[in-house]
Formats: C-alpha cells, structure tokens, sequence
C-alpha cells in the first residue's frame, strides 16, 4: 500500500473517531459542537488532499483506461453529493441544535458516510495503488 493511501485510510479512521466522539459529547454541548466543528475542518482537508494527491493521478490514468473513466465519473458524481449532505449536516449542528434530531440525523449522514469511505478504500484507492506499483 503507498503512502498516500495508508495516509488517507487513516484519515478515513480519525474522520469516523471524531464523528462518534462529537456523538458521544451531544450536539447540545460546546465540547460536542466543538468537535464536530473540528471534524468539519478536517474532513475539509481530507477532501483537499485527494483532490490534489489522489485524483490526478487517477484522472490522468483514466485519458488510456475506459473501465477507470466510468468508475471515476461515477465517484465523482457521488462525492459531489456525499459532500454536499456531509456539509449539510456539519453546518446544522456545529453551534448545537436538538440532540433528538441531531442523533437520528447522524444515523442516517453516517450510514452515507460509511458506505461511501468503504467503497473508496475498496475501490479507488486500490485503483491508485495499482497505477503505483
């Protein structure tokens, strides 16, 4: 596995850590709402990297390879949603709001989350490692 990708599997970990850590301290609290500010900015930063580190590559490599350009565009148009209900959610409840809501809210950003940090790791990055080796 490259370096970037271990680095941002890592991220991936921390993103979910922190996620489950602004749970646990309730939406309702400043150390709640701190922290998922916290997770927002780096989240943000995730994003930033792949952006500059991981897609590229994958972009240049996808001009020769037809099957990566579909699963590229494919990804491409997920993440633009993903991020979009990821910000959603951060930009609801980072100065607090009902922790009734804010904790089925969460379920429901959270499986979307999951599901596509999953697919990222199984599928993209191992794409990207492959162009490395």
């Amino acid at each position: 596995m490259t370096d970037l990708i271990t680095e941002l599997k890592n991220e991936h970990i921390f993103i979910v850590e922190t996620l489950h850590k602004a749970k646990d301290l309730l939406i309702t609290t400043k150390d709640g709402q701190n922290t998922l500010r916290f997770a927002k900015k780096f989240f943000l930063e995730h994003l930033k990297k792949e952006d500059e580190k991981l897609y590229p590559v994958l972009k240049e490599a996808a001009k020769e390879d037809i099957e990566l350009k579909q699963i590229l565009d494919k990804f491409i148009k997920e993440m633009d949603i993903v991020s979009k209900v990821t910000i959603d959610f951060f930009d609801t409840y980072s100065n607090g709001g009902d922790g009734e809501k804010f904790a089925a809210d969460f379920a429901r950003f959270f499986i979307k989350l999951s599901r596509r940090i999953k697919n990222e790791e199984e599928i993209i990055y191992k794409k990207y490692d492959e162009l490395m080796k």
